[in-house]
């Protein structure tokens, strides 16, 4: 079997995935993705970069940028699939992200690959990210051109053999016709790896080392954003020192945009939230992380007291499973992404993404009542291990809709998803 993987920040999503078919008895597994994204490596995955994307050969047109420069990622992956062809690699099945435009070209190389095609967002103009917060409203270029970005996902679906979405919500975003074709499939997390240490302990940079023992709150992202809430939880941290004295919060974390828009005069959020609100803080109790190695980042969950995970209606993180994984007491956003997999009062805590106050609240009662994280934490590694285990549901998913795809005939359509995953709903 060969198997390809397509991402632009490979292995992003597939990272478990990749390692876990490549160590699989007569399995051939080959990665491509972009020279500038942080390449890591996946024991047992042939890796190809692409880059740079071609240049505008015509002076752009500022209301297609974004469609043009998908349309030179398709064409620069192309090139490397060219490569692999003449060196005799022909996939059976690709496993891509076509979001960015790495798919686009992929059958006018391989004509017979099978795509299972991972359908991670389908922008809109109105109930997700772009019209979500008001403070900071959207330009009319961002809501006039906004369904072009949607292009190469549904290219991707028309030639695909199985399509598959990481929860019900994002499918549920995808119009009418595609809908009923996605499986719903997360791709899981290793929760034998990500899971309760009561010995964890994590050294802060004041050389103070934190267990289990002491008040920790933690939030991370992959950048300090809007899109993840970082101004609402640095709008509600004052408060949250006030009513708890002794707690240390630790927010891991880029200063780097990775979603939404950059601010204006500034070098990243972090800064423009401490001029906010820095006076009326204790620095002295805050260790702003920056990225921490894998290891690292698990031990700060596992210290955890209270674990806050805020996010626009977007795609849903990792971070929030491995928090659940972990046994984190989680107060989260009341937005669809978190919604569907934190119940309130079950496996943790909702609250209104713009409500500082009520966040403040939340966090500091949950911090001091011991009783109450523990139940909530274990009962979110629960249902971490049980919807989300890499080996025991994501694995098994991946491995039917590859079933699936290769009983698809090459030159067909999209076909229905494989039946280990939930079905899309129609409403």
């Amino acid at each position: 079997m060969k198997l390809l993987f397509l991402h632009p920040n490979f292995p992003g999503q597939f990272k478990n995935l990749a390692a876990a078919f490549a160590a699989k008895a007569g399995y051939q597994v080959v990665g491509v993705g972009h020279r500038s994204s942080e390449w890591r490596s996946v024991p047992g995955v042939k890796t190809y970069h692409y880059g740079p994307l071609p240049a505008f050969e015509a002076p752009p047109y500022m209301p297609v940028d974004q469609f043009a420069q998908q349309v030179r990622r398709g064409h620069a992956v192309a090139a490397v699939l060219r490569d692999l062809a003449q060196d005799g690699f022909s996939p059976d099945v690709v496993i891509a992200h076509p979001g960015w435009g790495d798919a686009m070209f992929l059958h006018d190389v391989f004509p017979r690959a099978r795509l299972i095609a991972f359908l991670e967002f389908y922008y809109q103009h109105s109930g997700t990210d772009l019209d979500f917060d008001p403070e900071f409203p959207p330009s009319p270029n961002e809501t006039e051109f906004l369904r072009l970005r949607n292009l190469p996902s549904v290219m991707a679906y028309e030639v695909a053999a199985a399509a598959v979405s990481p929860t019900a919500w994002q499918a549920s975003l995808f119009p009418r016709a595609l809908r009923c074709g996605i499986t719903v499939h997360h791709e899981g997390v290793d929760t034998n790896a990500v899971c309760p240490d009561p010995a964890a302990c994590v050294t802060m940079p004041s050389g103070r080392v934190l267990t289990r023992h002491d008040e920790v709150v933690t939030y991370v992202a992959r950048g300090l954003e809007p899109m993840r809430g970082f101004h609402s939880f640095m709008r509600a941290l004052p408060e949250i020192q006030r009513q708890r004295p002794d707690v240390v919060t630790i927010i891991v974390g880029s200063d780097e945009v990775h979603y939404g828009r950059r601010p204006q005069g500034k070098r990243g959020w972090r800064e423009v939230m401490l001029a906010e609100v820095g006076a009326q803080l204790d620095m002295e109790r805050i260790w702003f992380a920056g990225r921490l190695g894998y290891g690292e980042y698990l031990n700060v969950l596992r210290v955890s007291s209270v674990h806050v995970y805020l996010t626009y209606p977007f795609v849903l993180s990792w971070s929030l499973v491995e928090a659940m994984a972990a046994g984190c007491a989680i107060v989260g956003s009341n937005t669809a992404p978190v919604a569907e997999v934190i119940t309130d009062g079950e496996n943790g805590v909702l609250c209104d993404f713009f409500h500082r106050e009520r966040l403040a609240e939340m966090v500091s009662t949950l911090v001091g009542d011991r009783e109450l994280r523990l139940q909530l934490g274990a009962r979110a590694r629960l249902d971490a291990v049980e919807k989300f285990d890499f080996r025991r549901v994501a694995l098994l998913g991946y491995e039917s809709l590859i079933e699936r795809a290769l009983g698809a005939a090459p030159d067909t359509g999209a076909n229905q998803p494989a039946a280990r995953g939930r079905r899309a709903a129609n409403g």
